[in-house]
């Protein structure tokens, strides 16, 4: 066989060896073969069955391996996403519990304010010095059988033995006979108001700090007395007596 006959068929052996091992580029462009003699575009020569096949199996195994990297890929970002939305939902959960905490703190502060405004409240109530009574003479009354020609006091009449109460916090700062008010105790209380309680018949505290309602003494009639009663006295800063009843009521004693 003459060499030139040759030629054409070791190219297509040559260019078919090339296909099955992945494909070579050739001149005249990927779908032509140059036939040496003429150099002019020949048809690409059929790789048959076989190599039909091969070149399939090579294409399905790139496939699978890209597919392989592409779904490795994702599940890698799927899991960087999962973790970072876990690390955030982690953090959120921080952040509100650190938040419940400063309001639980705030509305326990506000709470205990609250409460010690109360008890300041309650502490510093005044109440009424004695709870059965008849009202009688009234403050500023004039007349010869008060010593300083007029009443100083409020007078409610009652039962011998009838308890009187301090009517504010304080401190009793005197206990004793005091001429025309017979057995007669004396409250200074925290802003310096002192309130008198006399005609007593009795002590039952003489001395020490007492609350507002503190039983301090029993109705009686000693001194300059027309009967048992209580006489009641207010004398703001301890100085001159005030109309007890209007102090009260001021205070917030439903008098």
């Amino acid at each position: 066989m003459p060499i030139r006959q040759l030629r054409p068929a070791a190219a297509v052996v040559a260019t078919t060896l090339a296909l099955l091992a992945g494909g070579v580029v050739v001149p005249g462009g990927p779908q032509a073969f140059a036939d040496p003699g003429t150099d002019r575009p020949t048809a690409r020569p059929s790789l048959g069955a076989p190599g039909v096949a091969l070149r399939k199996a090579a294409a399905a195994r790139g496939s699978r391996s890209a597919g392989t990297r592409i779904n490795l890929s994702n599940a890698i970002a799927s899991d960087a996403l999962i973790l970072v939305t876990l690390g955030d939902i982690l953090a959120e959960r921080d952040r509100l519990a650190r938040l419940e905490k400063r309001r639980e703190r705030a509305r326990a502060a506000r709470e205990a304010a609250r409460e010690a405004r109360q008890r300041e409240a309650y502490l510093s109530r005044w109440v009424m010095p004695i709870h059965s009574f008849t009202w009688s003479a009234g403050f500023g009354e004039a007349g010869s059988m008060w010593s300083s020609g007029y009443h100083t006091g409020q007078d409610w009449t009652t039962s011998y033995g009838t308890p009187v109460y301090a009517a504010a916090r304080g401190w009793i700062s005197s206990a004793a006979w005091s001429d025309a008010y017979g057995n007669k105790l004396v409250i200074t209380h925290d802003d310096g108001t002192q309130t008198w309680y006399a005609h007593l018949d009795g002590f039952r505290r003489t001395s020490g700090h007492v609350a507002a309602g503190t039983l301090v003494g029993y109705v009686g009639c000693t001194g300059n007395c027309y009967g048992p009663h209580l006489h009641f006295e207010v004398h703001p800063g301890g100085g001159d007596a005030v109309n007890p009843v209007t102090w009260l009521r001021e205070h917030r004693v439903a008098v």
